[in-house]
């Protein structure tokens, strides 16, 4: 199934790898409404063998729709123990794991229980912690997230490389996630940001950035937290503090 916008890189992942192994793929009738509900009737009419979505999707999908599932790939957001335990009902289910900055896909895994591993890195690739203090990349431990390998880019553009995440670790093109992760085994347990970036329906939300936004829009000091996977917008009206 095509979930994604064309301008998601997830959607080369639909497109190619359906035609790659001579399947159909299927574009959910849009109506003009909401795109998770277009999708969601679609499924429970006329089901779907494989279907990428990220897990703050699947969980508003009924179950009508969800029973309509071959196999649910999970991506974009962290994997909850809820989601999962609902999919692993009907489905089966993998969980992937990739920035765009490292071509689409990193790892991918398939798990028989809850756990926070996104699996061990796809063929050409490797994964790396670093110790900030001591300026290594290491093949286990725990810190943040490097990718490493061909797939990588090479910057963003029109930014000077030396000032992002890009780098190079043992020859190869690396890139700096901001993900904390742990690594055991060449296995890769997520562990979360680093920074005050969240995820919303698959979509990455810097949380700063919109507290700026939001103090020009409303004329006043702003606040945005993340509580129990919501978030939670405060600011100050007639000098004394509210909540929304």
């Amino acid at each position: 199934m095509q979930f994604s916008s064309l301008a998601f890189d997830a959607s080369l992942s639909e497109l190619l790898v359906t035609l790659y192994a001579g399947g159909t793929l299927v574009v959910p009738e849009w109506d003009g409404g909401s795109w998770v509900n277009a999708v969601g009737r679609y499924l429970a009419e006329h089901g779907c063998d494989v279907v990428t979505l990220p897990p703050s999707v699947y969980a508003r999908l009924n179950d009508e729709a969800r029973k309509a599932i071959g196999t649910v790939v999970f991506a974009g957001e962290a994997l909850t123990e809820v989601e999962f335990r609902a999919a692993a009902r009907f489905s089966r289910v993998l969980n992937a794991y990739g920035p765009t900055e490292g071509t689409v896909c990193f790892s991918v895994a398939e798990p028989n229980r809850f756990t926070t591993s996104v699996g061990r890195p796809i063929d050409g690739y490797a994964a790396r912690v670093h110790d900030r203090e001591r300026n290594v990349y290491a093949p286990a431990g725990r810190g943040e997230l490097v990718i490493v390998g061909d797939g990588v880019a090479l910057g963003y553009e029109g930014a000077e490389r030396a000032d992002g995440p890009f780098t190079t670790v043992e020859g190869s093109p690396a890139y700096h996630t901001g993900d904390e992760v742990e690594l055991r085994d060449g296995e890769v347990f997520y562990l979360g940001r680093l920074d005050d970036q969240v995820k919303r329906l698959g979509h990455r939300i810097a949380l700063t950035g919109l507290e700026g936004r939001l103090s020009r829009l409303f004329g006043s000091r702003v606040a945005v937290l993340e509580q129990d996977g919501s978030l939670v917008l405060a600011h100050t009206a007639t000098g004394r503090p509210s909540r929304s």
